[in-house]
């Protein structure tokens, strides 16, 4: 045999021990024979135990709950052939290194009360328990969330996926039950033999607005139940889509927006709304170019390319014309100049550029803005957005580049703008074009530069408007979007809602 554990008794002696004789493509580094022993006498009963701990290769041996020593072993690559009770399987390798060959035999004389297998490493004083209480110890199972993510927000219809284990019976035997009503109910879930875990679709829209706490509970064939919660926030507003932004996203340097990119793929998969990304400038560091962005952004932000509508930022300028930036995008660029108009869910939505010495300034007389306050003199929605790379309000010095966006926006009832460049969090209170809080005609300003690149430190003299903001987290803004309102959340890479509300339009 290449491999394997026994406990066996010979000549007034038990031994427990195992090898590993492999030279072939197996993961196991080969070892040679280890055994522990102890003196037994006939007639008595004993209780024997085999420890392996794989990580370290650590045999060790108990008699009656009592360690006899340790020795040193190696690894084994699961497998669940050859087992053998009473007997010697397939040449099995003795503690003197010698084999007794296939069908030899080698039979205990004497009785085996209980066989117990456990897929962990037991301590010493689970090894004494369960020899004072002459049983196999009944080992609790476990149970955890695998989605929603804890501090989730969660529309429409999901998905809740856990995994249960118990160290005695197989996933697939374990009884699973789902909870969405706080325990007043629970509901079967369904074993998936494919990822080994346990489903249940939950109609979000069933339960109320706001936070909640699923409950997954688990038993095991013992008898045993264990149970565990997930707190989420359920947010169904009467939202027809969801948009996802964020800005200062990606460079090959770190994994950041690895872990933002991440975050979207969870926040698509639960939702039923129709998603857009926008990515609010400086997508790709250093320089934009079109290296970089198939380089560093692409396998990330870029999975999600076709739902995106992208705005551009300084470092796109690092490259002329912010050519890598046009020709990643393509027409979704809407070059040369990079402005455009579409709709969303009853919304007028403006994407800006906000580098306005390449594109002829952005003066009130400046193409861009003439554009705008045609487009939004035109418009017939009754709510409107924008998104432009600079921030207007951070500290008190406001900056002046997309004052003219400001005022054409404040002057038509504009509501929400979202930025980047600034690389953290923050939201401000509606406020006019000059700073000044209006609470019933302002504009609600979102930060959303958390995307990857780095964090900045706020300014010790922030304007006063603003009014939450979270420096230390990587996530996204996600806006779900209604014909007259819409909520906002600030997710961070662990899918914990951080600050979130709800506003009506102007």
């Amino acid at each position: 045999m290449t491999r394997g554990m026994s406990i066996y008794v010979d000549q007034g002696r038990v031994y427990m021990g195992g090898w590993n004789n492999a030279d072939d493509s197996s993961p196991d580094t080969p070892w040679a024979p280890a055994f522990l022993s102890a003196p037994v006498v006939a007639g008595s009963v004993y209780n024997v135990v085999l420890v392996l701990d794989q990580p370290t290769g650590r045999l060790e041996g108990y008699v009656n709950g009592v360690s006899v020593g340790t020795a040193v072993g190696g690894t084994l690559h699961s497998h669940g052939s050859a087992n053998a009770i009473g007997a010697m399987s397939n040449a099995a390798v003795f503690h003197d290194g010698s084999t007794g060959g296939v069908g030899t035999g080698f039979f205990f004389d004497g009785v085996i009360d209980e066989v117990a297998v456990y897929n962990s490493v037991l301590d010493a004083a689970t090894i004494s328990d369960l020899y004072l209480t002459g049983s196999a110890l009944a080992v609790d199972p476990s149970v955890a969330f695998v989605v929603p993510a804890d501090g989730a927000v969660v529309s429409g219809s999901v998905d809740i996926e856990v995994v249960a284990s118990d160290p005695q019976d197989a996933a697939g035997d374990l009884g699973v039950e789902i909870s969405t009503d706080g325990g007043v109910t629970f509901s079967p879930a369904s074993f998936n033999p494919a990822t080994l875990h346990h489903e249940l679709t939950w109609d979000t829209t069933l339960a109320g607005n706001g936070a909640t706490t699923p409950i997954a509970r688990v038993t095991d064939t013992d008898g045993h139940v264990r149970s565990q919660t997930v707190a989420v926030t359920v947010s169904n507003s009467g939202a027809t889509a969801m948009i996802i932004a964020a800005g200062d996203i990606s460079t090959c340097q770190n994994t950041n927006d690895s872990a933002t990119a991440a975050l979207i793929d969870s926040i698509v998969a639960n939702t039923s709304l129709p998603v857009t990304v926008v990515p609010v400038g400086d997508l790709v560091y250093e320089n934009g170019t079109l290296q970089e962005f198939n380089d560093c952004y692409h396998p990330t932000w870029g999975r999600h390319k076709a739902i995106t509508k992208p705005d551009s930022g300084n470092h796109e300028y690092n490259t002329a014309d912010a050519a890598g930036y046009d020709a990643y995008f393509g027409a979704a660029a809407n070059g040369p100049d990079f402005y455009y108009r579409y709709e969303l869910a009853g919304w007028e939505i403006y994407a800006l550029n906000s580098n306005c010495g390449w594109i002829g300034g952005c003066a009130d007389t400046a193409p861009q803005v003439q554009w705008l306050r045609s487009e939004l003199a035109a418009a017939t929605n009754a709510c409107t957005m924008a998104f432009f790379h600079y921030p207007r309000f951070v500290d008190q010095n406001p900056v002046n580049q997309p004052l003219e966006f400001w005022k054409a926006l404040y002057e038509n009832s504009g509501d929400v703008v979202v930025n980047g460049h600034t690389h953290f969090y923050a939201e401000s209170l509606p406020q006019d074009w000059e700073g000044n809080l209006d609470p019933v005609n302002g504009i609600r300003q979102f930060i959303s530069g958390a995307g990857g690149r780095s964090h900045h430190e706020l300014s010790g003299n922030p304007h006063p408007n603003l009014d939450r903001w979270n420096t230390t987290d990587y996530g996204v803004l996600v806006l779900e979007l209604s014909a007259d309102s819409y909520t906002w959340h600030f997710i961070n890479v662990d899918g914990v809602a951080l600050f979130s509300g709800t506003a009506g339009c102007n």
